[in-house]
Parts: structure tokens; C-alpha cells; sequence
């Protein structure tokens, strides 16, 4: 997250900074915990400097997170959704380019359920 903002932003830390991350979500679950991780960390750092970062400028930085310094080739949906996602809609993303469209409500008589299919991924 630093050497993003430092380099995309040019943002300076001119003291430290300490950052502690607890999760009970099992590594490679599957549920876009790292990059909701990768979100919040940001959120955190980008308001404890008071640098002004719209929401999907967040999601992009955080998806070059993911790529440049991690180096997991991911796309940039789970950034999105972890960032501009809304209670109640469903987010339209169009990922290449990245562009958040016009959200979907979801009817209160409709209930959506994720599931967990307990298949794991490598990260």
C-alpha cells in the first residue's frame, strides 16, 4: 500500500506507521479477503495522511497492490466490490477499462445467498 501511494500518488510518510490486520477468514477461502484487506489498509492510510482518493481510485491503486507488489496477476473486481459495493445493489463493473455503471437494486422479496464451496485457491 505505501510504495503504491509513494509512487502513484507521491505521497510521503515522514514518520511511521503501524498497521495490524486480524482475520478469522481462512487463507485462499475464496471470499475476496485480500483484497478487502488491501482496501481497508488503504482507506486507513490514505485517512491518516489526508490524502483526498475517490472510491474507485482506491480499488485501481489497490488492484496495483495485488499486482505489482504481491505479484498475483488479479483483475480488479474484488477491489471494486470491496470498495464501492452497496447494501441492497447489485455493482455493475465494466473491467476493462475499469468503470462502475449503474448499480442494480435488488428487490426486498429476493434473497441472494453465497455459498461456500470449500474449494481453496493458492494466493
Amino acid at each position: 500500500v505505501f510504495l503504491v501511494l509513494m509512487k502513484e500518488l507521491g505521497a510521503t510518510f515522514s514518520c511511521g506507521m503501524r498497521v495490524l490486520v486480524s482475520s478469522a477468514v481462512p487463507q485462499g477461502s475464496g471470499v475476496s479477503s485480500s483484497a478487502a484487506v488491501e482496501v481497508a489498509t488503504m482507506q486507513a492510510v490514505v485517512a491518516a495522511v489526508q490524502l483526498q482518493v475517490q472510491p474507485d481510485k482506491i480499488a485501481i491503486l489497490c488492484q496495483m497492490v495485488e499486482n505489482l507488489v504481491v505479484g498475483a496477476p488479479c483483475g480488479v473486481m474484488d477491489q471494486f466490490a470491496s470498495c464501492c459495493g452497496n447494501a441492497g445493489q447489485l455493482m455493475a463493473l465494466l473491467c476493462q477499462p475499469a468503470e462502475l455503471l449503474e448499480p442494480v437494486g435488488i428487490p426486498r422479496e429476493l434473497a441472494l445467498w453465497g455459498i461456500d464451496s470449500g474449494i481453496r485457491h493458492a494466493v
